[in-house]
């Protein structure tokens, strides 16, 4: 509890975050889920020698870790809208990016165009490449957008592309998700506390039948 209180106070007193209502919820939130993680932690290593404590610890644990992951990501979260010639260059959350070209394909069913943005990190080491694309179908003249997704470690990122303006200039919007793979992670937990306890529940099943088995063979009825 202490840890979360620790954490709470650490984050309220950060000046480049925004003090708004959802942080300010998000980040007593992640409070909580320090609390929740290290209070099971404690508690599944003080009874692990119990039949069942270990699964329900475990569903706990992963769910503490996915809050983590919500309240993370809702507090670092960034986006961005840019509006870029080809060979521009542009800074987004430690990130620069450069879109290459934007390259059009017409079929019979839709018009396509698609960008070619290169990623790279705060060394200038290229990290990614970026693909962002639009569709417009022809007969219902519907235009939709396919979003570009690259993962880095426990980072996503997101690049959308946008109308183009009369000078050329192409709108790429970018959105920045750290510590989601934090979700990912706590909801394999929790499936994997859940397998654990299913294969408990028939092993024990399957003890009992032969432990019943075994008995009336032991006492036959005359």
């Amino acid at each position: 509890l202490n840890l979360g209180l620790l954490w709470i106070a650490i984050l309220m007193y950060q000046e480049d975050l925004e003090k708004s209502p959802q942080n300010i919820i998000a980040i007593f939130v992640l409070g909580l889920s320090f609390w929740m993680a290290l209070s099971s932690l404690n508690s599944w290593r003080q009874k692990r020698a119990q039949k069942g404590i270990g699964p329900m610890m475990l569903a706990h644990i992963g769910f503490a870790v996915c809050l983590m992951g919500m309240s993370l990501d809702s507090l670092f979260k960034k986006e961005g809208t840019f509006w870029v010639l080809p060979g521009d260059t542009q800074e987004f959350a430690g990130y620069t990016f450069v879109l290459d070209h934007v390259q059009q394909q017409e079929t019979a069913i839709y018009v396509k165009e698609m960008a070619l943005l290169s990623v790279f990190n705060y060394k200038g080491a290229l990290v990614a490449k970026m693909s962002p694309e639009t569709r417009l179908y022809k007969t219902q003249q519907a235009l939709v957008s396919k979003t570009s997704i690259v993962q880095r470690y426990w980072v996503h990122l997101y690049a959308v592309l946008g109308p183009q303006l009369e000078t050329g200039q192409r709108s790429i919007r970018m959105f920045y998700h750290p510590f989601v793979m934090l979700i990912w992670l706590g909801g394999g937990v929790m499936s994997f506390a859940g397998l654990i306890a299913l294969f408990g529940y028939f092993t024990s099943r399957v003890r009992r039948r032969r432990s019943r088995t075994h008995s009336l063979s032991n006492n036959p009825q005359t």
